[in-house]
């Protein structure tokens, strides 16, 4: 009989030791999830853990909403007239849409720092571009080259920032500098590329223009492109002015001469665009 009662204090001893471990235990666990809560929460505060803050889906037609704010565009160091004549529209179209005009930085110039903590527009070609090429290396973006997508073509694209999943990043890619341009036209036209995040454009598809320009019309369509026109015939069709534009051909030249006069009096109403036919820009003068 004693042994029995031996046994079962025994037997009562060690359950009391188990529960006394498993309250230890439970209180370990309890303190260590507590503290990686607060610290998440402290990390949070001061700003080491960011969220997302694109709520926008990553398509094209949510530009340039997911491009509001904290903005750069990546240039390559030697970009072509055309080239910039696009990352000039892109600036512009922001400008007018969100009230930031973006900051742009050549891929020389560009930080991590920078990289990391703001959204990224870059254009141009991966041979002019060396920041895309560091691209392609970290995400599954489209490799753009001179056979794809071709010769006045070009990708554009929208996806995440590979240095921080809370910004977005948008490509401008050609295989040449028409295919950029053609780009740069598009995203002023948001029912081409509604609810994709990719997409091929072709320069003539997306403006009309065929080089030569042998037209008055095209010369015209192409010339209002230019981001100072643009600017010019805001300013005076907000005064409740009229704007006309008149193309006229030079054989020596070579060239167009496009006059943007305003319906108005006042002497300092027009601006001129002198383009060659085969699309460079040559001269530009007036009042702005």
């Amino acid at each position: 009989m004693r042994d029995i009662i031996k046994k079962d204090c025994k037997s009562e001893g060690k359950s009391k030791e188990k529960i006394r471990k498993i309250k230890i235990i439970l209180a370990v666990l309890t303190t260590l999830s507590l503290f990686s809560l607060t610290g998440m929460v402290v990390l949070a505060t001061l700003g080491c853990i960011e969220k997302p803050q694109h709520q926008e889906e990553l398509i094209l037609s949510n530009y340039p909403k997911l491009f509001e704010k904290d903005v750069i565009i990546v240039v390559g160091e030697n970009t072509t007239q055309i080239e910039n004549d696009a990352t000039k529209a892109i600036a512009y179209n922001l400008g007018e849409f969100t009230g930031n005009t973006p900051v742009i930085k050549t891929d020389a110039e560009v930080t991590e720092i920078e990289k990391a903590g703001y959204n990224l527009i870059l254009l141009g070609r991966s041979d002019t571009n060396k920041m895309l090429r560091d691209i392609y290396e970290r995400t599954n973006a489209t490799r753009v080259t001179d056979e794809y997508p071709g010769a006045g073509k070009g990708v554009l694209e929208v996806l995440g920032n590979p240095w921080n999943e809370s910004k977005v990043m948008l490509l401008v890619q050609g295989s040449d500098e028409w295919g950029v341009r053609a780009g740069s036209v598009i995203l002023e036209e948001k029912q081409k590329v509604k609810d994709k995040a990719k997409v091929v454009v072709d320069w003539e598809e997306a403006t009309g223009v065929k080089f030569p320009i042998d037209s008055a019309e095209e010369a015209i369509r192409y010339a209002n492109m230019d981001v100072k026109v643009k600017r010019f015939v805001k300013t005076w069709s907000t005064t409740g002015n009229k704007v006309k534009a008149e193309a006229k051909f030079s054989n020596s030249s070579n060239n167009w001469d496009i006059m943007y006069r305003a319906d108005t009096p006042i002497l300092e109403n027009w601006y001129m665009i002198v383009i060659n036919s085969n699309g460079t820009i040559i001269d530009k003068r007036g009042f702005l």
